[in-house]
């Protein structure tokens, strides 16, 4: 016996092994492929990862839990939860009564994003579906009620404005009221802004308020005309009234004896052109009368060749030239004079 014991060939321990290595390792490779997926997450752009711990105490609402961007390792059998923390835009359609009872079909835009540090909060009061849960029927119902104490024509008007503002400020309220967490005052979800962006009334009185409308603008624009022209009349007046002082003032001003020194100063003036011109010096007033010669002469060639198909009234022409009270009376200055009963007459020529 002991010798064909002896004969027998030793097995190696992957042949002696073969069926249990087979089995661990088809148990290790199902067990990868089903805990690899669960273990490894990865948190898209944009996103906040919530983690629900499955043996401990439940969803994760320390800030400093949540998952951020990228690939996270996490227990495999803990749940995690993908919200979106970038801006969003939800439309929604409200149909609302105002207070004369008229239907009116509103479009609203609601543009919000949520807080990353509490979105577990937010995940433990509201859950993934909060928009669809929560904040579409709390906006209508806010527009309900507010819309119901309003006029039809008052929401063509600015009170639209303080309707948005007063639907943003109840809705950011309501969402503070429902946090789950009494440490912080701030809102799971931030709401920026409330836009109305179309009214819909029926078709009568849409038409009788826009014609209201269009009326009440034409009565400003006269308004404003009146205005205008009631300033404009007060200008004048103001004007008149300074043109009147100014004409006071002047005719105060303008004495005898200043006016003989402003025709002695033009008289000087005159007497450096290189015009020939005649001053006639013994006029009422004392005042100089200035004839220019060269318009004279020019005068009396233009009558002469006039005159020359006619010849009888050349003469009468030529008679009437040589009259200097036909003379043109070129500019007129005041000068003043030793005897206001003679009349001189000086011509002179500039060098």
């Amino acid at each position: 016996m002991a010798s064909n014991s002896s004969s027998t060939p030793k097995r190696s321990f992957w042949e002696r092994h073969t069926i249990k290595v087979l089995l661990i390792s088809s148990f290790l490779l199902i067990a990868g492929f089903l805990i690899v997926p669960r273990a490894l997450v990865i948190v898209p752009a944009g996103h906040v990862g919530v983690v629900f711990s499955t043996l401990t105490n439940g969803t994760q609402t320390n800030p400093d839990k949540m998952l951020p961007e990228g690939l996270n390792i996490i227990n495999p059998i803990n749940r995690v939860f993908i919200y979106n923390a970038r801006f969003q835009i939800k439309n929604l359609d409200v149909a609302a009564l105002t207070s004369e009872g008229l239907n009116v079909k509103m479009q609203l835009s609601l543009r919000f994003s949520i807080e990353r540090k509490f979105a577990g909060f937010l995940h433990q009061a509201l859950g993934p579906k909060y928009i669809k849960t929560y904040l579409i029927p709390a906006a209508t119902r806010i527009v309900l009620e507010n819309v119901a104490l309003k006029r039809a024509e008052d929401l063509y008007s600015n009170a639209r404005t303080v309707l948005t503002a007063k639907i943003r400020r109840i809705l950011l309220e309501d969402l503070r009221q429902i946090s789950s967490n009494v440490a912080f005052k701030d809102s799971y979800i931030l709401l920026n802004d409330v836009l109305i962006r179309e009214i819909k009334l029926p078709e009568l009185v849409d038409n009788s308020i826009n014609l209201k409308e269009t009326l009440r603008q034409t009565k400003e624009g006269y308004d404003f005309r009146l205005q205008i022209a009631d300033l404009e009349r007060s200008r004048k007046r103001v004007e008149a009234e300074g043109i009147q002082m100014y004409q006071r003032i002047i005719a105060d001003s303008l004495t005898p004896e200043y006016l003989r020194y402003e025709g002695i100063k033009a008289t000087l003036k005159l007497s450096e052109s290189d015009n020939s011109k005649v001053i006639v010096i013994g006029a009422d007033g004392n005042l100089p009368i200035i004839l220019d010669t060269n318009s004279i002469e020019r005068s009396k060639a233009s009558k002469e060749l006039g005159g020359s198909n006619k010849s009888g009234s050349s003469k009468s022409r030529n008679t009437t030239d040589d009259d200097p009270g036909n003379f043109r009376m070129e500019q007129k200055e005041t000068i003043p004079s030793p005897n206001k009963t003679s009349a001189k007459s000086v011509q002179s020529q500039g060098n």
